[in-house]
């Protein structure tokens, strides 16, 4: 539960956050509702020869393992993220009031 680990000495807190925000996505994303939407988004990406190579690939170990790895891989990576951008976020605040007050793009 990477949760978890955002909000700090609050595990009880972030059990909860991550609990409320399950039952949101079970209760307005369920898979009746993503399954046509993915099937549609798959069918214009991808070609029926391409969706049968992945269905291969996937069906490999080294497919398996990117399906297990890929929460993990994604986590880290928002957490990579979040650690590389904190320094410059007053930066990025101070463009954003920039551009409110002035109406213009700051660099």
């Amino acid at each position: 539960m990477a949760m978890m680990s955002a909000i700090p000495g609050q595990p009880a807190m972030a059990r909860r956050l991550h609990e409320v925000t399950a039952a949101f996505m079970e209760e307005f994303l369920p898979w009746a509702v993503l399954e046509p939407e993915y099937v549609r988004i798959y069918q214009e990406v991808f070609t029926e020869p391409e969706l049968h190579q992945l269905i291969a690939f996937y069906s490999t170990p080294i497919g398996r393992k990117l399906v297990e790895a890929t929460p993990q891989v994604a986590t880290q990576t928002v957490e990579m993220t979040s650690r590389v951008m904190a320094p410059h976020m007053p930066e990025l605040q101070r463009r954003i009031s920039a551009l409110i007050r002035g109406g213009q793009s700051p660099q």
